[in-house]
């Protein structure tokens, strides 16, 4: 049996984000829509699409658990 490793994309499209995260592709849509989340940050344009940055958003959800304390 072969063993393959594969790496995690560091930006990813928001179905993925939505997989990989436990959020709804909506709750992503509007963490956008809303300024929550920031472009450059949590995600980036590339011509149309739309990518989630898994760093920013794990930087994100660190700041989120900062602040709850």
């Amino acid at each position: 049996m072969t063993t393959v490793a594969v790496a995690a994309a560091r930006y990813v499209r928001i179905a993925l984000a939505a997989a990989i995260t436990g959020l709804s592709v909506e709750a992503i849509e509007q963490k956008i829509k809303g300024g929550v989340w920031l472009e450059g940050q949590q995600y980036v344009r590339k011509g149309r699409e739309i990518y989630i940055d898994m760093r920013g958003f794990e930087k994100w959800v660190e700041q989120e658990m900062v602040g709850s304390s």
